[in-house]
């Protein structure tokens, strides 16, 4: 028994290693991945390391637990950031969030983010047939934006769930 066991795992391991010999060898170009997205802009969440998934930032929220809505103690609320960053790059944010009748609806919330990384881009293209292996394709003008809708309901006093759906669009 003990030796089937055995076996079992060397074959396990041996299969498992042939298979990474066959492996395809990537080649990356170029790369991009919304990563305005991770930029954080509100200001307790930077500072706490973006550790706030149970804290109550209002309509902040939408961008880490919407689910957190839920403890707003006013019927509307509204956050706004500006923030600029190296290289003449600037990220917007913006959260409203609307609690009617106290709640007993639950929380809808609407988020918007936009980025500008300024105009000091030159934009290259891939080209096998040129020397070099890319040729320029002029100054670019990069630019983000998300739009988003978020709702949040207490299913009780210690428990409430919460959604956030966006739209993103970058623009190279």
């Amino acid at each position: 028994m003990i030796k089937n066991k055995l076996l079992k795992c060397i074959f396990i391991l041996i299969l498992g290693f042939s298979v990474s010999l066959f492996a395809q060898d990537n080649k990356k170009i170029a790369q991009t991945g919304f990563q305005y997205l991770s930029v954080v802009s509100d200001a307790t969440a930077a500072s706490m390391g973006e550790a706030v998934t149970t804290l109550n930032l209002k309509s902040s929220s939408l961008f880490f637990n919407p689910a957190c809505m839920t403890e707003m103690e006013q019927m509307i609320d509204v956050s706004a950031s500006y923030n600029e960053l190296f290289a003449d790059i600037t990220h917007n944010t913006f959260s409203m969030s609307y609690k009617p009748a106290d709640g007993l609806y639950g929380v809808i919330g609407f988020t918007f983010q936009s980025v500008d990384y300024g105009d000091n881009f030159f934009g290259t293209i891939v080209d096998p047939s040129v020397e070099s292996g890319y040729r320029d394709t002029g100054n670019l003008n990069p630019n983000a934006s998300s739009i988003g809708i978020g709702y949040a309901k207490a299913l009780s006093s210690k428990f409430s769930i919460g959604a956030h759906i966006r739209w993103n669009k970058q623009d190279f």
